[in-house]
């Protein structure tokens, strides 16, 4: 199965879906949606609910570590969608963005993280990023990436252009907002808390 690319960007908008594991989590949803259903059609009784239940909480987890996560621009902020929470700075305020085995927003004395896009260890490690050419936090750019086009290679450049971009307006039209906000997933918990819950309950019955 293809892994998901990026969106073809318009004007200050671009998606960079997960990259990490996003087939691993497809066929265990799906493994996760059959067992269910096996179950149910079986008839297990009590303990074949609790199977079920462990089963959808397992399920919902894997959809929230390989699948909810993103990174994203809009509205002139950059969103980093992970999986228990959602950070969203304005883009005058990213310094630099780079790529490792996750993604790194640096902006003044803060580093951010966002689990959706990474490399593998084999392409941080390559002899040919070795000239690539240093970003503002002395970090070495990845531009000997073998196919140069990967999520990786297109979050750098594509959010990189548009963080510089907005500093240069902030610098001439005033800073605009600068609020940095993070919340938290509350479906996910309110989710995971309901089964956690059901699944108690059906130990006293």
């Amino acid at each position: 199965m293809a892994m998901a690319g990026p969106s073809t960007p318009e004007v200050g908008r671009y998606t960079f879906p997960s990259s990490q594991g996003t087939v691993s989590g497809i066929v265990g949803i799906g493994l996760v949606i059959l067992l269910v259903v096996v179950i149910a059609v079986d008839g297990w009784g009590l303990d074949g609910l609790r199977v079920q239940l462990a089963l959808v909480a397992f399920g919902v987890l894997t959809w929230a570590l390989m699948l909810r996560p993103k990174i994203l621009v809009r509205g002139g902020r950059l969103v980093l969608r992970n999986p228990f929470h959602e950070l969203s700075l304005p883009l005058h305020l990213v310094d630099d963005v780079e790529v490792r085995a996750v993604t790194k927003v640096h902006s003044g004395a803060r580093t951010y993280v966002g689990i959706a896009v990474g490399r593998k260890t084999r392409q941080m490690v390559r002899p040919t990023t070795m000239g690539a050419p240093l970003g503002p936090f002395g970090m070495r750019r990845s531009e000997g990436s073998p196919a140069g086009d990967t999520n990786a290679d297109l979050l750098e450049e594509w959010v990189n252009r548009a963080a510089a971009d907005a500093r240069r307006d902030a610098k001439r039209l005033g800073a605009g907002e600068e609020e940095i906000r993070r919340t938290p997933f509350v479906g996910l918990y309110a989710a995971l808390g309901v089964l956690v819950v059901a699944f108690v309950v059906t130990l006293f019955l």
